[in-house]
């Protein structure tokens, strides 16, 4: 990719989590510490890491950029996935990029597998014309074990099948893996949303789950 692209060098990713997903929400959160919230039990961040990942993907974002700026003949070799405007992209066992919590024992699918997985789908990236992988028709996901079980579960679903237009715009905590220091303080420091904006992000992810998932 870099060579094609004639970008900048592209940094190795992390190998190591800057937040982990937990199940519940409890205790306080002490701000501007450099863990990061730990409002979720045993979800301690670090922002050594969330730095290295936001470089990274920077740095990744930048090559596909340069990358997609560039000609290349029909017999050319070697050209990265990332060139290509796929018809459709088909997603198997979709859920496992959306997983990074402990308590899931998948020894199929590894931890740095998830987490490569999650920056070549572009979970983080809202604008889907800039992801990794760029579909002209849908993203379809495959799964038998969906995450439905909350609002924030359908928006992140959504927004890995290209839908950031459910609840707005995907803020969901995946996005915490390449805050800044700042970027945590702001975003914890949101007013409480209004009942009637509750009302609709669950309205807008019933929505979704009825008219976008098949069985």
């Amino acid at each position: 990719l870099q060579k094609k692209a004639k970008s900048a060098p592209i940094p190795p990713a992390s190998s190591s989590h800057s937040q982990r997903e937990a199940p519940t929400i409890e205790g306080t959160w002490v701000r501007c510490m450099a863990s990061g919230p730990e409002i979720y039990v045993g979800n301690k961040g670090n922002q050594k890491y969330r730095d290295q990942l936001a470089y990274y993907g920077h740095c990744y974002s930048d090559a596909i950029s340069k990358l997609r700026k560039q000609k290349f003949d029909a017999t050319e070799r070697g050209v990265p996935l990332e060139y290509f405007t796929w018809e459709r992209v088909v997603v198997d066992e979709c859920h496992q990029t959306l997983v990074t919590g402990k308590g899931f024992k998948l020894n199929d699918f590894k931890d740095s597998a998830r987490q490569a997985a999650r920056e070549f789908l572009g979970v983080a990236e809202t604008d889907v014309s800039k992801r990794p992988l760029v579909a002209a028709t849908a993203v379809w996901g495959l799964t038998g074990t969906p995450l439905l079980e909350t609002e924030a579960r359908v928006t992140e679903l959504a927004n890995l099948m290209g839908g950031t237009y459910v609840t707005g715009a995907a803020h969901h905590w995946r996005r915490d893996e390449r805050y800044s220091n700042r970027d945590m303080f702001l975003s914890q420091i949101d007013g409480s949303r209004s009942r009637e904006y509750r009302c609709n992000v669950q309205e807008a992810a019933h929505r979704f789950v009825k008219e976008a998932c098949q069985r």
